[in-house]
């Protein structure tokens, strides 16, 4: 795409997209593309995506495609740009096959993830961790069992501190499987307050990252839901069409029974030790947590409504 229309966050100029296969060494891709689609999600432990082809020289026969391939992308937001990426991805599937009525070419996708992620799937973790953080933790697991800390795969690790020293006996999950499952349990450290880490992989690595530190970013990108109709002041009306929200989905809304029933607003915890008869209490208040943490907004997700024994949401665990 050539960089003079690159104007939307979906927009990039694709330099060389190769496959790299046994039987071709190297074969370029770019003549018989026909869409680039790329996923990275912060809910999501890899990065993943797919290639329509319209294949008129029998590229699948040629190649010998057996799951065991690789893709090679380079692109870049805009072709001056400092950031580009420029990663290999494991070919693991071919889908949605068709040949053209006129039989003079077919179309496919190629699916293609993060080799991280294949290996995940083929290899268990059953190891024991004592007095550890599960920051600690989960940087080993990364580098023991999937060796991210050779240089030649060109992905670092931005690992957030955690607090809190633990005792885990893994039990026997797949490698992203098993860092999720520690992930839950994560808390982050003092600076940023808050039950909120997320694990998942971006074109610069792999992250563990709480949400409160997600939200000290600056914001990247400022979407309008505004009728069109409507002119807006300090800004253009092509601004307005690249930036205008055309339509928006509500995955979720407010449920107060389920932030009851979960402690969204309030919840204590109590700990007993079998051996040295300790017992500790900790309280979640969401309005204290409200005014120490960042957010999005300055709309909490509940008010100071009282009930009838003068107790708010979140006075009541």
């Amino acid at each position: 795409m050539a960089t003079d229309t690159i104007k939307q966050p979906v927009d990039y100029y694709l330099s060389a997209i190769y496959l790299v296969a046994p039987a071709v060494d190297s074969l370029d891709l770019m003549p018989y593309l026909v869409e680039l689609s790329y996923f990275e999600d912060i809910y999501n432990s890899s990065i993943s995506g797919n290639i329509v082809l319209s294949d008129a020289v029998g590229v699948l026969n040629f190649a010998s495609l057996n799951g065991n391939e690789y893709i090679k992308l380079i692109f870049k937001k805009e072709e001056d740009a400092k950031q580009e990426v420029n990663r290999t991805f494991r070919l693991y599937s071919v889908t949605k096959r068709k040949i053209d009525e006129s039989n003079d070419y077919e179309a496919y996708n190629l699916e293609f993830c993060s080799d991280e992620f294949i290996l995940s799937e083929q290899h268990r973790i059953c190891k024991a961790f004592k007095s550890e953080k599960i920051s600690k933790i989960i940087e080993r697991i990364l580098i023991d069992y999937l060796k991210l800390d050779d240089p030649s795969r060109k992905k670092k690790l931005f690992i957030d501190e955690t607090s809190g020293v633990y005792d885990f006996v893994l039990p026997n999950k797949k490698i992203f499987e098993t860092i999720h499952w520690l992930t839950s349990y994560a808390l982050p450290g003092t600076n940023d307050p808050g039950a909120d880490m997320l694990f998942f992989e971006n074109s610069f690595g792999y992250y563990l990252k709480s949400l409160q530190s997600l939200y000290k970013q600056d914001a990247q990108l400022t979407a309008i839901f505004n009728p069109k109709n409507i002119k807006l002041k300090n800004l253009k009306n092509s601004e307005r069409d690249y930036f205008n929200v055309s339509k928006i989905d509500f995955l979720d809304y407010f449920d107060t029974m389920s932030g009851i029933h979960h402690g969204t607003y309030s919840n204590r915890v109590i700990t007993f030790d079998p051996v040295t008869r300790d017992k500790d209490v900790t309280d979640f208040n969401y309005n204290d947590y409200f005014k120490t943490s960042k957010h999005l907004n300055d709309f909490k997700v509940t008010n100071n409504y009282k009930n009838r024994f003068k107790k708010t949401n979140y006075e009541v665990p």
